[in-house]
């Protein structure tokens, strides 16, 4: 009857029908009253439905049988991180740490709830703990990164950095992330070494590789970034972005044609991004192709919201032949 009634809830729990699984726990519970194991899972279990404080009765239940079972305790903690008593759930993690000094995962949840009462030295110094005793779980690694540079830490960004690349797993997130950081703050030669260096460690990113890109051009490195881009498309056929992109490359480049046909790729593929519109308007305007330069500049105006890009469109638009 236990064992048949165990496997049951088992497959109730694995299956995801969550509230099954719970009925079956306490059906095993009426069999053996005090089950650490049980009792222990009824918590986890609630816990997971949100109900929380039901949770901690049953964490309760298991720590006045094993006062010692650290899991109890941070699970019990968590429930009342959920229910905000962040107070609470942090003398209980405290309280694991009494029984394990060592656990890195203990100071990463203590970290988190000093973020949440905005004590960040405590959480710095509880961050890198965890870190220190664990460098390759990624959470504290990403974690740290963020504290650092939420607050203008870079040097101690760029070093955990350092001490992170004899993990290759854990290369690609960080370096994107510094990268992001220096490409937000205007440093877009650092922006290019980050995304570079995620590219080596991680499979292809779209999202890294248009990034780059977008710092190539604003470096001025057109054939780089062209290279990129081409790469991108290659890669994904369909980037709408990025043929739009290679359009503003080329037609810096003064390649008026592949200019073009870049941003006709652009708008084939996504009409609403406008710009791409206003480029072809503008190259026919210059040509004198005036027909098809108004046929741009019209969609453009239907699609941007831009009074500075739709003012400049009144004003070619008024130097047109029969618009005068």
């Amino acid at each position: 009857m236990k064992d048949e009634l165990l496997l049951e809830a088992k497959n109730a729990e694995n299956a995801g029908d969550l509230y099954k699984a719970i009925d079956l726990y306490k059906k095993l519970l009426e069999i053996e009253e005090n089950n650490i194991k049980f009792l222990y899972r009824l918590g986890l279990l609630n816990y997971q439905v949100g109900n929380y404080n039901q949770a901690i009765d049953y964490y309760d239940k298991v720590l006045k049988n094993n006062p010692n079972f650290v899991d109890a305790i941070l699970s019990k903690g968590n429930a009342f991180y959920a229910l905000n008593n962040y107070n609470q759930a942090l003398d209980l993690y405290n309280k694991s740490l009494e029984i394990e000094n060592n656990n890195s995962l203990i100071y990463l949840v203590i970290a988190s709830v000093y973020i949440k009462l905005n004590n960040i030295n405590k959480a710095r110094e509880a961050l890198e703990t965890s870190f220190k005793i664990n460098p390759s779980n990624p959470r504290t690694a990403q974690t740290l990164l963020y504290l650092y540079l939420s607050l203008n830490e870079v040097d101690k960004a760029l070093k955990l950095f350092d001490m992170i690349s004899e993990y290759p797993e854990l290369v690609p997130f960080i370096s994107k992330t510094l990268a992001l950081y220096f490409q937000e703050t205007g440093n877009n030669a650092k922006a290019i070494e980050y995304y570079s260096k995620s590219i080596k460690y991680d499979e292809f990113d779209p999202i890294v590789e248009y990034n780059l890109a977008i710092c190539q051009i604003q470096e001025e490195q057109y054939s780089k970034a062209q290279m990129t881009l081409r790469k991108i498309i290659k890669k994904d056929p369909n980037n709408a972005r990025a043929f739009y992109q290679l359009g503003n490359v080329y037609q810096i480049q003064k390649q008026f044609d592949l200019a073009k046909e870049a941003y006709e790729n652009a708008i084939k593929l996504d009409k609403s991004i406008y710009p791409a519109y206003f480029a072809l308007g503008e190259m026919h305007f210059k040509n004198k192709r005036y027909k098809r330069a108004l046929e741009y500049f019209n969609e453009c105006k239907s699609i941007s919201k831009d009074s500075e890009v739709i003012n400049i469109i009144n004003d070619y638009i008024s130097q047109i032949p029969d618009f005068k």
